[in-house]
Formats: C-alpha cells, sequence, structure tokens
C-alpha cells in the first residue's frame, strides 16, 4: 500500500477522514440535551418567528442566518495562493502562447468534469 494511500475497504478515506470521533459525538449529544433542557419547543418556535420576521423586515443578519437552513450551506471554495510560502517548481514564463493555451484548456477540462 502506497504511503497516505487509502486503507482497505475503507472506500478510500484517510483515518479520520471528515468521520467524527466517538469523544465528539458524545460532547455534541451532551451539550444538545442541556440546550434542549433549557430552551423548550416553544422558546425555539418564538426564536425562529422572530428571525424570519427581522428577515422579511430587510435584516441582512437574519437572513444570513436562516439560508443555511432554508437553501443549504453554500460550499466552501479552497484557493492556492501560494501565500504560505510554498515553492512552485513550475516557471510558466517559459511556455509558449500555444502551450499556455493547451494548459489553459486542459485545467478548464478538468475543472469542469462532472466530481465522482
Amino acid at each position: 500500500m502506497a504511503r497516505g494511500g487509502p486503507r482497505p475497504n475503507s472506500g478510500g478515506a484517510r483515518p479520520g477522514a471528515g468521520r467524527k470521533s466517538s469523544e465528539t459525538k458524545a460532547y455534541q449529544e451532551t451539550m444538545r440535551a442541556r440546550f434542549e433542557a433549557c430552551v423548550s419547543v416553544a422558546d425555539w418556535d418564538q426564536a425562529i418567528r422572530a428571525l424570519l420576521e427581522d428577515a422579511k423586515g430587510g435584516s441582512v443578519a437574519a437572513f444570513r442566518e436562516l439560508v443555511p437552513w432554508v437553501v443549504g450551506k453554500v460550499p466552501d471554495e479552497l484557493r492556492h495562493t501560494g501565500a504560505v510560502g510554498v515553492a512552485h517548481r513550475h516557471d510558466l514564463s517559459r511556455l509558449s502562447d500555444a502551450e499556455i493555451q493547451a494548459l489553459e484548456q486542459l485545467v478548464t477540462k478538468v475543472d469542469d468534469a462532472p466530481d465522482a
């Protein structure tokens, strides 16, 4: 098996990747139980209705709070800017115009490929 590669029968995932530990799950359940002990369904209903009214009235903060619950979380876009001091080993300034155009077409093709 290659170093850092997937474990057998793991679906390709690395250990801990995207999975919550049992300690995290237990902590979240404890905090949820504490929250539910303090806040009744009526309180929760009142808070949500207040947020809806604020959003209808033009409150951007209330709107931003509600959108992920109604529409779903916006995916985070990841970009590598090189700002962390990673040296790039490719000097693109030595490419011809035709080579740059071919590279751009290749990158666009990869970017447009559906996620697996």
